[in-house]
């Protein structure tokens, strides 16, 4: 195997095939473990769809954007909806003037059969400025004493409620018989 080709005598070393083949494959699967694939996730909605609904939609929508994901918006027609298909047309611009500024529409909208399509790839420049950091439970041992729950008075403790309130065991209870 030549290692410098470009020096003068060109240097080479003597390597089993099979040993650079599976370095190779190992180089190979560590590079597949850090890519991360594009996975492409499927929103439904109708055309006659609530505002707060399209809103929690849309939220699910760009969560998975700035997860790197696609996502494909269905808006689904049934019955009379197919032939008013303007409304879709008009719901797809709503979404599509809603996730301007984090996904960019990838294609044109499309009518497969009873549903349009419109599929969103994330932005480059929004992804590259929102960088997610995982969350950390705090340690319950540094949770300052100030932070804890103080016992409230109006609460009652098992020592205040009175003998006669008491729910009784299941071996104080009356059963059937008696």
């Amino acid at each position: 195997m030549e290692i410098s080709p470009a020096a003068t005598p060109p240097v080479c070393k003597i390597i089993s095939y099979s040993k650079l083949r599976y370095e190779h494959n190992k180089k190979e699967k560590e590079a597949r473990k850090k890519q991360k694939g594009g996975h492409l996730k499927e929103i439904r909605i109708r055309p006659a769809i609530g505002q707060h609904d399209l809103e929690v939609k849309l939220n699910h929508i760009r969560e998975f954007l700035l997860e790197h994901d696609k996502v494909r918006v269905a808006i689904m027609f049934k019955g009379r909806e197919n032939t008013h298909r303007e409304l879709g047309q008009v719901l797809a611009e709503k979404v599509k003037a809603n996730l301007s500024d984090i996904g960019e529409l990838e294609g044109r909208p499309t009518f497969f059969g009873t549903r349009l399509f419109l599929n969103f790839v994330p932005k480059k420049d929004v992804l590259k400025t929102t960088v997610k950091k995982p969350k950390e439970a705090p340690d319950p041992k540094e949770v300052p004493a100030s932070k804890e729950i103080p016992a409230s008075k109006d609460i009652p403790t098992p020592k205040d409620i009175p003998a006669e309130k008491k729910i009784p065991s299941p071996k104080e209870m009356p059963t059937k018989e008696s």
